[in-house]
């Protein structure tokens, strides 16, 4: 709540205070459709509404097959990669869930395969290989972790030795004289040293936000036609014109709200970050553990893209799911329908 909040009073200084006060209203809106959602529906059954959300959007990308390539019924391929790469992972999530009807279990298996190849199809690096590593991960809680949590202590003791084996191997890494696992590994995934160009839009952003540090030039006041900087990086990166980003969450609400509204954006980071852990600590569960998965991956996207900062999508949908499920309010509401009509018999 406190960065759509920050980002709704930027009106105040923002040079387009119209656009700023449409699109804090739409940030607003994230908190309170979240709290709405999860009061009203169990983990379970708002996976079970987005896999049929993914169905649809499916259906509705078939006309479009011939220009996946290109973003097809959306305005730029890796939007289109990211949300069916969400698609393919709730679809593959539901699938798995052993709590989960027949029925909708059997369209999250219809529905995954279409999923990735249009996801595929989109022709992103970055959300294939997240989404290579969500398969394999849910795969895994599903085969392994599930039965693994049954057994006291061994979960945390596991969780524990991975993390060390994984900080063993970055400093072995990073120790090595003149190593190129860096260039080599992002040679792999088809991306350059410059994150195709964004080390250069993220240097522009340094130089922005330097001239209003702490609360920024407001919201929406940056990607603007009348501004020039904006149009010089519009047109060195995609067409004249275009409205694009800075590709980088962080540096998306520097710009805009300063060191005030960065604060803001990283305390809702951590309260979601752990809330989730939280919850998938009590209980890793093949749902709980795709909330999880959906939060790192999300926070990772926060790096290299500006979506998590943006408007309500389903991007942001995930990263909050497993926050807000931590406080089982749906479990709570049929409790108390339970004990209401046992008093009254």
């Amino acid at each position: 709540l406190p960065y759509p909040v920050m980002a709704l009073f930027s009106v105040f200084w923002t040079p387009y205070p119209g656009d700023a006060l449409r699109s804090s209203i739409l940030q607003l809106m994230i908190p309170l459709i979240m709290v709405t959602l999860t009061i009203r529906l169990r983990p379970t059954e708002i996976l079970r509404v987005l896999t049929f959300a993914a169905a649809g959007a499916v259906l509705y990308c078939i006309p479009y097959f011939s220009t996946l390539q290109y973003g097809g019924p959306l305005p730029q391929k890796n939007l289109l990669a990211y949300q069916f790469m969400f698609a393919t992972l709730i679809c593959l999530a539901t699938a798995l869930n052993p709590h989960e009807k027949t029925a909708y279990r059997l369209i999250g298996v219809g529905t995954f395969p279409l999923a990735f190849l249009i996801q595929f199809m989109a022709d992103s690096a970055t959300s294939l290989v997240l989404s290579l590593l969500g398969i394999f991960v849910l795969l895994t809680v599903k085969v392994f972790w599930v039965g693994v949590s049954t057994v006291t202590h061994l979960r945390s003791t596991l969780l524990t030795s991975i993390v060390v084996a994984a900080l063993a191997v970055a400093i072995l890494i990073l120790s090595m004289p003149q190593n190129s696992f860096i260039a080599d590994f992002l040679g792999l995934v088809g991306k350059d040293p410059t994150l195709t160009g964004r080390t250069g839009i993220w240097e522009a952003a340094e130089y922005v936000s330097a001239q209003h540090p702490w609360f920024g030039i407001g919201l929406d006041g940056f990607w603007h036609p009348n501004t020039g900087l904006a149009q010089t990086l519009s047109e060195a990166n995609h067409a004249r014109g275009a409205k694009i980003s800075f590709h980088s969450a962080f540096w998306e609400v520097r710009v805009h709200l300063g060191y005030v509204g960065l604060a803001c954006f990283i305390l809702g980071i951590i309260w979601a970050g752990l809330r989730t852990v939280q919850l998938w600590l009590r209980d890793g569960s093949v749902v709980n553990s795709t909330f999880l998965l959906f939060f790192f991956i999300v926070t990772i996207t926060c790096f290299t893209e500006s979506y998590p900062a943006g408007a309500f999508s389903t991007i942001i949908t995930a990263f909050y799911l497993g926050a807000f499920a931590y406080f089982d309010f749906g479990a709570r509401k049929k409790v108390g329908q339970a004990r209401l009509i046992e008093t009254r018999d």
